[in-house]
């Protein structure tokens, strides 16, 4: 046995090799790419995504055009209905586009800006407002794209981007990135603390963290691999550091992503079976030739020996049947100086002492460590996992349950809308109104005395969410005022935002006096609003908020009775205090008291949140 291997409760048969073919020569293989050599060339480009919903067919098709001025535009048609133009908020030039997938919720696109660069959007559900997702997309001029959708975790993407405008060292421009909430927040991957040596790795985000190759950066290597038979396991060769580099190693994230662990030093080709239960891993050809592969039964915290062949061979990957059920693998290589292939078969099966039972399971919960609601896309959903330490058999007929509940809505639950952005990166930074982004007026031809007023935010496509701080981030009625004022934006309770410049219709002498009626009605409208808002907030659910204020401040509360936390419970302030959010700084001083019995100063302090889903606060000091 190994140093570091597990034991499993008595001896560990071999692996079995099934069948050895060698084939003809081989042939050289053609690859063909679609591109436009330039926008005018490309007349039009259908993709067309159906997907059944009940016993209707919904469909999203994107259309791609060319025009003779060499200016191209995306168009929209949902379900059959007109095509619509796609408005997408960075108004640079678009050269091309790439519709990464579509479904009944939402459409990823990348645009290609004038320049070369690329930036990917998401779209609303109706496909056709979009946001900016992620800026300087890395892509090849093959087209392979540096964005892979994690299979088996709804909304789990990862990208690399390029750090600088200059791209002419590939490798040395280019950092790794990852969101768990379909493209809404990104954020570097966390480097493991230890290598597979157990030496200290100096690391420390987000100056440094770990960087994945992908499609254009791999060199041929095993990309990021991930499949819908193990949630939760990823597999990836990277470095650590600045920004991506050569000569990687194999990493693997059993958390979807969260943490990264080295499991293997060098070059692999990797494949997962038995539902994730088994893990098989072979010197690919950047290697030196070889007669032996590594197979772990515990999520590759270690590794097994086994010799598939008399001969050295060069490996080129390692494959199994399609769903990853079964526990026989196959692997393909050769030697290029005969120019014959060779595959090699091995079942694994007898590897595993017995069948697992239902005590070998356990419930793994998927969600992102910035929350404190363990919720994804406005839902929490529990996985049954097998233990990795247990090396036991799934089997083909392996059933895994899934537990699923919604969860209330929070900040983390929206994105910017159409029109608005926050900081790249700053994930608590307000959405500000983007005034390069021309939004309709829907007040413009007086015929509407209302409209839905936007508050800058949008439920994240596909995110599930109900309740919880919703009514904050929903569009609300609101009347129009004026004529052929444009409408002013409204942004949640404590946001910082700004009203959309527009102009007033009326002239001559009556002008002034338009104006002023204009602004008081505006300033009737804010008072309602922030109203209505505070009495939601009372009304709201305590989930996820403290109570602050104690016994040790009668003073403020103004009681006169006994000081007691029963009587002080039931003023009003207090009460109020049940409902404040967590973790805001203080701004501003209301009332000193008395001092307590510990002998320092106490106070109550009123504050404004910058996060998102923060509004008020009455902090202890």
């Amino acid at each position: 046995m190994q140093p570091g291997m597990m034991t499993i409760g008595g001896s560990i048969s071999q692996p079995r090799t099934l069948i050895q073919i060698l084939t003809l020569r081989m042939k050289q293989s053609t690859s063909t790419y679609l591109t436009t050599r330039t926008p005018g060339d490309l007349a039009s480009l259908i993709k067309t995504s159906e997907t059944t919903m009940g016993s209707c067919w919904s469909v999203a098709t994107y259309l791609l055009s060319g025009q003779t001025t060499g200016v191209i535009g995306l168009h929209v048609s949902d379900r059959r209905k007109p095509f619509k133009r796609a408005m997408i908020p960075v108004p640079d030039e678009h050269r091309n586009y790439l519709v990464i997938r579509i479904n009944d919720v939402q459409a990823l696109v990348i645009v290609e800006h004038a320049g070369g660069f690329y930036n990917l959007y998401l779209s609303d559900e109706s496909g056709v407002y979009y946001s900016l997702s992620l800026r300087d997309l890395v892509i090849d001029s093959d087209y392979n794209i540096d964005l892979e959708l994690i299979e088996g975790l709804n909304g789990t993407l990862v990208a690399n981007q390029y750090t600088r405008e200059d791209t002419s060292d590939l490798a040395s421009s280019i950092r790794t990135v990852i969101s768990l909430d379909n493209g809404g927040f990104w954020e570097g991957l966390l480097p493991p603390d230890e290598d597979i040596n157990g030496d200290t790795i100096n690391c420390e985000p987000p100056n440094c963290s770990l960087h994945l190759h992908m499609d254009s950066t791999n060199y041929a290597r095993l990309g990021v691999y991930s499949t819908e038979s193990a949630p939760g396991i990823i597999v990836a060769h990277g470095t650590i550091g600045i920004e991506l580099s050569t000569n990687p190693d194999l990493f693997i994230s059993r958390d979807g992503g969260v943490t990264w662990e080295q499991t293997l030093a060098g070059s692999w080709g990797v494949n997962l079976a038995d539902h994730g239960g088994l893990m098989v891993a072979a010197k690919d050809y950047h290697q030196e030739q070889s007669t032996v592969l590594k197979y772990s039964c515990n999520e590759g915290y270690s590794w097994r020996d086994f010799t598939f062949s008399s001969t050295d061979i060069t490996v080129y990957g390692v494959v199994t049947e399609p769903g990853q059920h079964t526990t026989i693998m196959s692997l393909y290589g050769g030697s290029w100086d005969n120019f014959k292939w060779t595959v090699i078969t091995v079942d694994f099966a007898n590897i595993f002492p017995r069948q697992c039972d239902d005590q070998d399971y356990y419930d793994w919960r998927p969600w992102d460590e910035r929350t404190e609601s363990q919720c994804l896309l406005g839902s929490s959903i529990t996985i049954e996992r097998r233990k990795p330490q247990i090396c036991c058999l799934n089997g083909r007929d392996y059933d895994r349950e899934f537990d699923y509940h919604i969860c209330d809505c929070t900040s983390e639950d929206y994105e910017c809308d159409y029109g608005f952005a926050r900081p790249m990166y700053d994930y608590y930074a307000p959405c500000m109104r983007d005034h390069a982004i021309e939004l309709p007026n829907p007040c413009a031809d007086g015929k509407n005395k209302t409209y839905m007023a936007n508050t800058g935010y949008r439920k994240i496509a596909g995110d599930v969410c109900t309740g919880g701080e919703e009514i904050l981030f929903q569009r609300f009625e609101a009347p129009c005022c004026g004529d052929d004022t444009l409408p002013p934006f409204f942004p949640p309770p404590n946001q910082p935002g700004q009203t959309v410049s527009g102009k007033v219709a009326s002239k001559g002498p009556l002008a002034a006096v338009g104006a002023l009626l204009g602004v008081a009605c505006l300033m009737a409208l804010v008072f309602l609003a922030m109203f209505i808002i505070v009495t939601l907030k009372y009304r709201a659910t305590t989930r996820n908020y403290i109570r602050v204020a104690t016994a040790e401040e009668p003073a403020l509360f103004g009681s006169s009775q006994q000081d007691t936390p029963e009587n002080l419970a039931s003023s009003p302030l207090q009460q109020l205090a049940h409902l404040l959010p967590r973790g805001c700084v203080a701004a501003m001083l209301i009332r000193n008291t008395k001092a307590t019995s510990s002998g320092r100063n106490s106070s109550l302090t009123l504050s404004k949140c910058p996060q998102m889903k923060s509004h008020y606060l009455i902090q202890e000091q």
